[in-house]
């Protein structure tokens, strides 16, 4: 590991060895708390990719009614899960839910509505519909099921007990596909349902929580009580969840942005003394709410709520949709995780688990968004916060491409490398162009599922400049830059220059050409400047005007990119290319023109001739460069200057 463990992550890490021999293959690399409880509940069932497959395509998701009851001391639950759906094809006669079948886990006992009959297969629930639907059409099938949920110790289902007193808590993660460990339904990635209702029935000791908005709670016979919770926004199938405990509830009030929303923290009784640190950090998750929406947009939930619930066992830390399930909260950067998800991985969801960096690299960088926001936070602060997110491997490709391992798809590289590519498009673009990007991107994909694609596409939309390339080599393909550079200060008449030479050596590591801007400061007898290069070729060579002589370069000084290396070196510095010469003949006239010309319009996608126009090393020829060049053709006798 190239920084320390953050405090939260060493306490996470010391309660690991209980599950340790499910992610022995996971521990080579620095693994995020987030990522390392999901690993832990869930090796021991992950065996396929649940995207969606033909079967599911046939039909869209429109609303989920779930009515289930808990019965705690037989570690059972039981219930009736309604769908609503709209036939996507003509005569359709069948369709495809989910339930875990296998051993007898869970069992259906009828259906109903627009089914008729029903088989169940190992883990897939195929229902007969009473007639054929027709592309558009929407039907009901309703579905009365029960069993013991799938439970190996960290399992998606967990019925569990706390504290001293060891009373219930019973909680799920159902991430990336196991809400069908639990209740039947639609469990894949691509279609959200428009709606949702969870009515929880259990003992009158403990309290129900689901997503969205309390509706009612309901006395029932036998020392039983309902709860009545309605989410009223999209919701993707693997963020419906129940917690179940004797909770206190601490609540208080959003009121930012024009927007007013409960918040609500489902403690533990011994978690909710008036001083206790739990409510602490609740009131400052507040305040992480506040500043997490100056930056991403209003909360997207904002008709609801927010809020956090505890849990126990390993399945913790879930970003649930409005009510994150928590093994405590007390940590202040998980906290600030879970709370990011809401925006990114909820409201928008990654598309396929190959591109789950969507979700978790997102969600990681809030946590460093949140120091540098927070009262007293600082750029120092949010930049100290990445390094000590630094990846454990620089290289490794942050897509996923084996969908079958469930430590292959929350790696660490995925959470920390994934929000060093936020980073370094910040430093591409800047913040405030960022935040444009991301605003954008919310805009198009709120309440949907989006791809990497999709967020390149929108990046170059809003900035204006191809930014397919930053995508491909961060996330689509591994590796990183070994840069190499040398420098020295010439005096031009009276005009101190800067020369300095940058290579990229990762080839000798089996890594392709890196582009990206790449930031020097020079300290010069006259002060310090900042200048940024554009680098898009094995070797550049550059000349910069300096206002006083140079005494030292530092190259990318603030890391705004995910080096392997930087060396200074003492090779020769390459000759200086000629700027403006475009057809490259040793001079500069108006036989450039045209080429210079076609550059200027943006026709020219070879950055060979481009560099060869930029002279002020942006990586595009622009208005400010078509002034230089303007002046250089009038001039006689400009030919290639020595190295």
């Amino acid at each position: 590991m190239k920084k320390p463990l953050n405090r939260w992550l060493a306490s996470v890490l010391a309660l690991s060895f209980l599950g340790l021999a499910a992610v022995a293959s996971a521990q080579a690399e620095r693994q995020h708390p987030c990522g390392l409880y999901k690993m832990r509940a869930l090796a021991p069932f992950f065996s396929q990719d649940a995207s969606i497959a033909a079967a599911d395509s046939d039909t869209d998701l429109r609303h989920y009614k779930l009515e289930i009851e808990l019965l705690p001391t037989q570690s059972r639950v039981q219930g009736t899960s309604t769908v609503t759906l709209d036939s996507k094809v003509d005569n359709l006669t069948t369709i495809r839910l989910y339930l875990d079948g296998n051993s007898g886990q869970m069992t259906v006992s009828s259906v109903g509505g627009a089914a008729s009959s029903f088989s169940l297969s190992g883990d897939v629930l195929t229902l007969t519909l009473d007639r054929a639907y027709a592309n558009g059409e929407q039907f009901v099938v309703s579905v009365n099921y029960g069993g013991v949920p799938r439970n190996t110790g960290f399992g998606s289902f967990l019925f569990g007990k706390h504290g001293t007193s060891q009373q219930w808590c019973i909680s799920s993660l159902s991430e990336p596909f196991f809400a069908r460990t639990w209740w039947p339904c639609k469990d894949v990635l691509g279609d959200k349902a428009d709606s949702s209702e969870v009515w929880i029935t259990c003992p009158n000791t403990l309290t129900g929580v689901s997503n969205g908005t309390l509706q009612g709670t309901d006395v029932l016979t036998n020392n039983r009580v309902r709860y009545r919770w309605q989410e009223n926004y999209p919701i993707v199938t693997y963020l419906v969840s129940v917690a179940v405990s004797d909770y206190g509830l601490y609540q208080l009030t959003y009121n930012h942005l024009g927007g007013t929303m409960p918040l609500t923290y489902y403690l533990f009784p011994e978690h909710n003394g008036t001083n206790s640190t739990s409510r602490q950090l609740c009131d400052l998750n507040k305040t992480q709410v506040e500043k997490l929406a100056d930056v991403f947009g209003q909360f997207p939930f904002i008709q609801d709520k927010y809020g956090m619930a505890e849990v126990t066992g390993s399945g913790a830390y879930m970003e649930h949709q409005t009510c994150s399930s928590m093994l405590d909260t007390t940590h202040e950067s998980v906290n600030a995780h879970e709370l990011t998800h809401q925006w990114w991985g909820d409201m928008v969801t990654c598309g396929s688990w190959a591109d789950i960096w969507l979700n978790e690299g997102f969600a990681t960088y809030g946590e460093s968004i949140w120091e540098e926001q927070k009262n007293n936070g600082s750029f120092t602060s949010y930049r100290n916060a990445m390094l000590a997110r630094e990846p454990s491997n620089f290289d490794a490709k942050v897509y996923r491409t084996n969908l079958t391992d469930v430590n292959s798809i929350f790696s660490g590289t995925v959470y920390y490398k994934g929000a060093w590519v936020l980073h370094m498009l910040r430093g591409v673009v800047g913040m405030p162009m960022l935040q444009t990007i991301l605003s954008n991107y919310r805009t198009a994909f709120s309440y949907k599922s989006a791809l990497t694609t999709d967020l390149a596409a929108v990046a170059t939309q809003t900035w204006g400049r191809d930014l397919t390339f930053f995508f491909n080599e961060w996330i689509m393909q591994p590796g990183s830059p070994d840069y190499q550079f040398n420098w020295r200060d010439d005096l031009v008449g009276s005009q101190h220059r800067l020369r300095l030479a940058l290579w990229q050596k990762q080839n000798t590591r089996g890594y392709g050409l890196i582009t990206m801007p790449v930031k020097i400061r020079v300290t010069t007898t006259a002060g310090t400047v900042d200048v940024s290069l554009w680098n898009d070729d094995w070797t550049d060579v550059y000349d910069i005007a300096l206002p006083g002589q140079a005494t030292a370069v530092a190259l990318d000084p603030d890391t705004w990119i995910l080096a392997n290396t930087r060396t200074k070196v003492t090779t020769a510095i390459p000759a200086l290319p000629l700027l403006g010469d475009m057809n490259n003949d040793g001079k500069v006239n108006l036989k450039d023109t045209p080429l210079f010309r076609a550059c200027l319009m943006g026709q020219v996608t070879d950055h060979t001739v481009i560099d060869r126009g930029d002279f002020n090393y942006n990586g595009i020829v622009d208005a400010d460069d078509d002034a230089v060049f303007k002046a250089l053709i009038h001039a006689s006798g400009v030919v290639r200057p020595n190295g």
